[in-house]
């Protein structure tokens, strides 16, 4: 009866260390697929973080080009109202 028991608890404990061993394979490689994974986001990141930056130099030349323009208008507003006065337009 004794050995009985002993060999069904040799044979439960071998069980356990079998899934256990199973377990930790499976973590190892949910380990090294979330590491790739975020490895990936990662890189992804930077990649449209330069994009990002390249897009904001552009808007910014953009934009002093308008208020250059801009200037350039008033510039040319205030030249054609001076005009039409001395013409009486």
């Amino acid at each position: 009866m004794v050995e009985e028991l002993l060999k069904q608890m040799l044979a439960e404990i071998k069980e356990l260390k079998a899934g256990q061993a199973r377990i930790e394979a499976a973590t190892t490689r949910i380990e090294y697929n979330h590491g790739t994974m975020l490895k990936a986001l990662i890189d992804a990141r930077e990649v449209q973080q330069d994009v990002n930056d390249m897009i904001i130099e552009k808007l910014n030349t953009i934009a002093m080009k308008v208020d250059t323009q801009d200037l350039l208008i008033r510039k040319h507003d205030r030249e054609l109202d001076r005009l039409k006065k001395v013409i009486n337009i």
